[in-house]
């Protein structure tokens, strides 16, 4: 491998790490969000509203973490969520 193409598989590497830390950011602040406003807000249909677009935006930066930067197409992303679901019921049920 010549140097150009070690600078450019180091670019890839920063630019990869630093979506990454986006994505562990983004996921980190809405789960944040929703502890917050399951532990200091009452049960109310607001609340529930909340939580839901707290977790819409979460699955947004998900699947686009997941199809622009893992390439995975609209039907694997899916997929993976139909999985995940049933893990879900599976461990809470």
């Amino acid at each position: 491998m010549d140097n150009a193409e070690t600078r450019k598989l180091k670019r890839q590497i920063r630019a990869l790490k630093s979506a990454l830390k986006d994505l562990a950011s983004r996921a980190l602040l809405a789960s944040a969000q929703v502890d917050y406003l399951i532990v200091n807000e009452p049960s109310t249909v607001e609340r529930g509203k909340k939580i839901a677009a707290a977790l819409n935006d979460l699955d947004l930066e998900t699947d686009a973490a997941l199809h622009f930067g893992l390439d995975y197409s609209f039907p694997k992303i899916e997929q993976g969520r139909a999985k995940a679901k049933q893990l879900a019921v599976t461990k809470y049920k």
